[in-house]
């Protein structure tokens, strides 16, 4: 999955890399969602949750300090609307949000 990432990266065109580098994670989200994830079969289930994250307090974090308390937090604020299950998943999408920044930043993971 890494390996697939990083070949789309680096076919990236070039308008895209004049574009400075997502901040916080809002960001990261809004290229993603305008990015990558309209080329997914389930692109449009996958907007929703992430939207959602990016309005919330979490979508203010900046990248390069965003922690495993940060989502252990937002984890539990969630959990009182949501099921076990819904974390879960969403999880997964944002893991493979994060995976592409990491390959687009080149720097290893904190």
């Amino acid at each position: 999955m890494l390996w697939a990432n990083a070949v789309e990266v680096s076919l990236t065109k070039p308008d895209q890399l004049d574009r400075p580098p997502p901040q916080i994670l809002k960001e990261a989200i809004d290229l993603y969602i305008d990015g990558p994830l309209q080329r997914h079969r389930s692109g449009h289930n996958e907007q929703y949750p992430l939207k959602a994250m990016g309005k919330s307090w979490i979508g203010g974090v900046r990248l390069n300090e965003l922690s495993i308390r940060h989502f252990a937090l937002w984890r539990d604020e969630i959990l009182l609307k949501v099921g076990p299950n819904t974390i879960i998943r969403e999880l997964r999408i944002l893991r493979v949000l994060l995976d592409m920044d990491l390959i687009e930043q080149e720097r290893p993971w904190d």
